[in-house]
């Protein structure tokens, strides 16, 4: 989740952006917006508890994620290279080639494992559910013999906390069927049509209307709990409007994410406040920019969907 994302990784990064002179509120906005990233560029659960929920493809959201995650990215990367020239924020000292080189060596059979995952199932060779398990056993393998990182020891709590993890994630998926199926034995979608219905016709207004209720849902609920929520509810509504599937589960992935950066509540930034001992005020003042480039994207989707499909229509 973004939220999991963004503690984990900026627990290490935002010590790091401090020490190089970053004010503490910029730090906490870049770390929230990049960390977000998470359940857009695959591999997602998110997209796979969507999936999930809708009976769509994991491999087509996956690669839908693709081409507007890496817009995301390099907005962010953009606005954060302005603002560290405006404040006259100095890098790190540059790396030598030769340890570049020696870095990625030593991590390459790691950063091997998310393809594996993608590569098996875009290239049809294993189902979602073989790809896990082989990236399972390949990640033993280089994690006992290569890195050494632990022993057949530790085997057994490991197994026990990737069980009580997964048994955790399968109880939410079976909530969410039930909840899907209760709302559609009582027609809510239905009743959301016949509501939008009688306000306009135009599918470009309808998913704007629905990425304002997205929006409002996101600042309150984790991404995770809204997608349950809202998939089975909205996906029949968007359908009903001629709006592609996998088009409408990005965006809403997307607007769900990132509704945890925006205030009042902002559950993914006030993360990253409380690693980089921020105060609200310091991260409003960089934050406006940041969510510039999500609206843009956003709005690229609804307006250009070929951005989102390009990549599953040519893969599959």
């Amino acid at each position: 989740s973004a939220a999991a994302d963004t503690a984990a990784v900026g627990s290490m990064l935002i010590p790091s952006m401090l020490k190089n002179g970053y004010p503490r509120g910029l730090a906490a906005v870049i770390q929230a917006c990049a960390g977000s990233l998470g359940p857009i560029i695959p591999p997602s659960l998110t997209m796979i508890i969507y999936c999930s929920l809708t009976g769509l493809s994991i491999g087509e959201c996956f690669m839908a994620g693709v081409i507007p995650g890496l817009i995301i990215g390099l907005g962010v990367a953009v606005v954060t290279y302005f603002y560290a020239r405006r404040l006259g924020i100095k890098g790190d000292e540059r790396v030598p080639y030769r340890e570049r080189l020696t870095a990625i060596k030593d991590g390459i059979l790691a950063i091997i494992m998310p393809l594996i995952i993608i590569g098996g199932i875009v290239s049809g060779i294993f189902t979602p559910t073989e790809s896990g398990a082989i990236a399972v056993i390949y990640a033993l393998v280089i994690g006992m013999f290569v890195y050494k990182e632990f022993t057949y020891r530790e085997l057994p709590r490991i197994f026990l906390k990737a069980a009580s993890m997964t048994g955790m994630a399968l109880l939410i998926v079976a909530g969410a069927s039930i909840f899907s199926w209760l709302v559609a034995y009582e027609k809510f979608p239905k009743m959301i049509i016949t509501f939008l219905t009688g306000l306009t016709d135009n599918k470009y207004v309808i998913m704007m209307l629905l990425v304002l209720f997205l929006l409002f849902v996101g600042m309150f609920i984790e991404t995770l709990s809204a997608t349950i929520i809202c998939a089975p509810i909205l996906m029949p509504v968007a359908a009903q409007y001629g709006i592609d599937p996998i088009q409408f589960a990005l965006i809403m992935v997307i607007t769900l994410v990132y509704a945890g950066v925006t205030p009042p509540v902002g559950g993914v930034l006030f993360i990253t406040m409380g690693i980089a001992k921020a105060k609200m005020k310091e991260a409003l003042t960089y934050l406006a920019p940041y969510l510039g480039i999500i609206c843009i994207v956003i709005l690229l989707l609804i307006f250009v969907p070929q951005i989102s499909l390009l990549l599953p229509r040519l893969l599959f």
